[in-house]
């Protein structure tokens, strides 16, 4: 998908925020922590990672998630073929992750090299981009009709919500781990490409507890109350965790918040 017409080497300023336990909420500079050959000062990685029953995979997956992915691109950024060498890397972290027993997590996360943006995410977070118009990813659990009919058309029925892995309010449909898998519950990711940044007005992540109290209409009103005062992109973060609180959430919860900082962009 595109947003805009003219290429800039845009900045984001993120904030991050959790709350509680089995969440981590990650954000590294690829150009700083990397130091590849070909180095872009806005390469960036940014992501929420969603443990179900216990921290330890989506633990691996923050820490070294990043160092999968530019291992599959190389220390070149050779940038072809992104999409596939993200779905590789993911690949890569389920076969690690499997030593993890009956355990699993919901990633979702982006990817920012040479001012294109990669959006991948496996399990039930939930992304919204705001531009002229709003963009959110769909979650990957079995209510949503995409996946129901996935699940039915490999399985042959439809009465496997009570076999697969039941979280709270959802039955997800794609984890990252050692959870027994039948055939429809994969740890494929769905990976987007964002071109054209500098129309992006913000990015907001958030893990599947803070969308089950708070709609996706309901969260860019508050975003776009806070987004625009004073108060740092950590503190809109902390903000959007402690209004999900104030309106009953009491379940961990991860979220981060990206603006672009317009004062460091240059037209390329």
């Amino acid at each position: 998908m595109s947003f805009g017409a003219q290429s800039m080497n845009l900045k984001f300023d993120f904030g991050l925020a959790s709350r509680g336990n089995n969440i981590f909420v990650k954000y590294y500079s690829l150009a700083d922590k990397f130091e590849l050959s070909k180095r872009c000062e806005t390469d960036c990685f940014f992501g929420v990672f969603d443990g179900y029953f216990s921290p330890n995979i989506a633990n691996f997956l923050a820490e070294s998630l990043p160092g999968i992915i530019i291992s599959q691109i190389g220390w070149d950024k050779n940038l072809d073929n992104i999409t596939n060498k993200i779905q590789e890397s993911l690949k890569i972290a389920d076969q690690y992750a499997q030593e993890f027993k009956y355990e699993c997590s919901a990633a979702l996360f982006g990817v920012m090299l040479d001012n294109i943006l990669y959006i991948a995410h496996v399990g039930d977070a939930r992304i919204i981009i705001a531009a002229d118009k709003i963009w959110q990813s769909r979650e990957h659990i079995f209510q949503e009709p995409t996946e129901r009919e996935r699940f039915i058309n490999v399985d042959g029925h439809k009465n496997i919500e009570k076999e697969l892995l039941c979280c709270y309010n959802s039955v997800v449909s794609r984890t990252i781990g050692g959870y027994p898998k039948r055939p429809a519950l994969i740890s494929i990711p769905q990976v987007s490409k964002i071109e054209n940044l500098e129309d992006i007005k913000y990015i907001l992540i958030a893990s599947e507890a803070f969308w089950s109290i708070i709609s996706s209409q309901q969260a860019v009103k508050l975003v776009e109350s806070f987004l625009y005062s004073t108060l740092t992109p950590d503190e809109v973060a902390n903000r959007l965790i402690n209004a999900a609180v104030g309106w009953g959430c009491d379940r961990a919860m991860g979220l981060i918040i990206a603006k672009p900082d317009k004062r460091f962009c240059t037209i390329l």
